[in-house]
């Protein structure tokens, strides 16, 4: 795979973990929706989300598909509610290349035995490749789903520094608002006392 399409799915990643932070029930729901079976009391926690998600996505085309589609919409140029058939496309084929595998048969050992009956190969050996081949791409997989996991979790990370930062405006405009208000308020206090205490003194 080029570093180019690496880069495009550690995107897509990074936006997959927007979109749990943001609305974790929609990512709940697309996993329920594949038949994957969530933890009730943890559903809607993003760690928990993230690793149900990458533990499903792999070998599942409508999980891919889903994702293409929640991340297409949390997408700023998404907001009007529209979605981009092309870059749905796109995404989809991203994730599937990046999770496949083209070269690597999931009837390993079985094909193996077959290929070697069928060509008068060492039987044994051919066994031993099918083995090791499937033990490397397990190990390939455990490292993109760790990749994965870090950068989704970069996603939810940012999501929620963002909104925290967003709350940090709107406190602060309040509290200047606020510190406004009281200023002057105190200024009408203090010319009300100066008013009543010459009308005294006058009187």
């Amino acid at each position: 795979m080029d570093l180019a399409s690496t880069n495009f799915v550690q995107n897509i990643n990074q936006q997959m973990g927007v979109v749990i932070a943001t609305n974790p029930r929609l990512v709940a729901d697309l996993l329920e929706a594949n038949q994957v079976v969530l933890d009730l009391e943890n559903a809607l926690n993003p760690i928990e989300l993230t690793d149900a998600y990458l533990e499903n996505i792999p070998n599942n085309d409508s999980l891919k598909l889903g994702s293409a589609y929640l991340v297409n919409r949390f997408e700023d140029s998404s907001f009007d509610g529209e979605v981009d058939n092309d870059a749905i496309k796109d995404y989809y084929e991203a994730l599937d290349d990046y999770w496949g595998d083209e070269n690597y048969s999931y009837l390993d050992p079985v094909t193996a035995v077959a290929s070697a009956l069928g060509s008068g190969a060492n039987l044994g050996k051919s066994i031993v490749e099918a083995k090791d081949k499937k033990r490397y791409f397990g190990s390939d997989l455990a490292e993109k789903k760790s990749q994965s996991r870090e950068q989704i979790i970069q996603g939810i990370m940012a999501k929620k520094q963002q909104d925290a930062e967003i709350k940090k405006k709107e406190l602060d405009a309040k509290t200047q608002k606020m510190v406004i208000i009281a200023s002057v308020v105190g200024v009408f206090l203090v010319l009300g006392t100066i008013v009543i205490l010459r009308m005294k003194k006058n009187g």
